[in-house]
């Protein structure tokens, strides 16, 4: 993945759930369980919900540099009010940061 020229997180996660996510790492897609979703973000738990992948590197990588993307989410849900022409499923796809002062941005 490339490097971005502005990242603004959203959110922020641990450590723990960083490996929760993208486990031994080397961009493989992994389905994250629907018991891990509200611990890896709130809003991932609602009941429009209905699959969150994960992947990135591998947990053991050294000295990423601050803007390099290290992992990524999407999120799938239904859309529960949709607007005309808005599809009833979104996909919506969240990068992963490097780890910093408060957890990993996503």
């Amino acid at each position: 993945m490339s490097n971005l020229p502005d990242f603004h997180p959203n959110f922020f996660i641990t450590e723990a759930n960083y490996y929760q996510l993208v486990g031994p790492g080397f961009w493989k897609i992994n389905e994250v369980p629907p018991q891990r979703w509200g611990r890896v973000a709130p809003h991932f738990g609602s009941e429009v919900s209905f699959a969150v992948f994960a992947s990135g590197e591998p947990p053991f990588k050294i000295n990423p540099t601050p803007m390099e993307v290290i992992g990524g989410i999407d999120w799938m849900r239904l859309e529960p009010n949709p607007k005309i022409g808005e599809p009833e499923i979104n996909v919506n796809h969240y990068v992963i940061g490097p780890s910093g002062q408060n957890g990993f941005p996503v």
